[in-house]
């Protein structure tokens, strides 16, 4: 593979498999801003998805959803966060997000039939469980912290 490849190319033949281009691929990862994080980052992905369920498709709502979510990371990881606070806290992100929308489908239900009502409601309580475990967690490496 000694021809030079434009990053669109490298990236194209990436995606069909083509693993003669991994070499270029890993070399336009570590060199390229923001990369690493925008493709490999699974919790980034993650918030991305939640974010566009959340927004209904409407772009300004997405960025604006956004933006209060990263706000809110921020808050909670505080000032100079260690690396698990820093994870912790963007866990708690995504947790209140999920949270956010399972509790937003449901009252935008409407009509529903009585178990489809008890599915949504287990699958909010457990969302809600996820969120709380997140917090204690974050609260309990802070106590170690100090």
């Amino acid at each position: 593979m000694g021809e030079k490849l434009t990053r669109a190319e490298i990236v194209d033949r990436a995606e069909a498999g083509d693993r003669e281009v991994l070499p270029a691929l890993r070399d336009l990862l570590r060199k390229e801003t923001g990369a690493i994080e925008a493709l490999g980052n699974i919790s980034v992905i993650a918030r991305k998805a939640l974010l566009k369920q959340c927004s209904g498709g409407s772009l300004p709502r997405e960025e604006a959803q956004s933006l209060f979510l990263q706000e809110l990371v921020g808050e909670v990881a505080g000032p100079d966060p260690s690396i698990l606070e820093k994870l912790l806290a963007e866990q708690i992100g995504l947790c209140w997000l999920h949270l956010r929308l399972l509790e937003t489908s449901y009252a935008q239900l409407g009509e529903h039939t009585a178990s489809w009502g008890a599915y949504t409601q287990r699958c909010i309580d457990r969302a809600h469980a996820r969120y709380l475990r997140t917090i204690k967690a974050l609260v309990q490496i802070r106590k170690r912290r100090c």
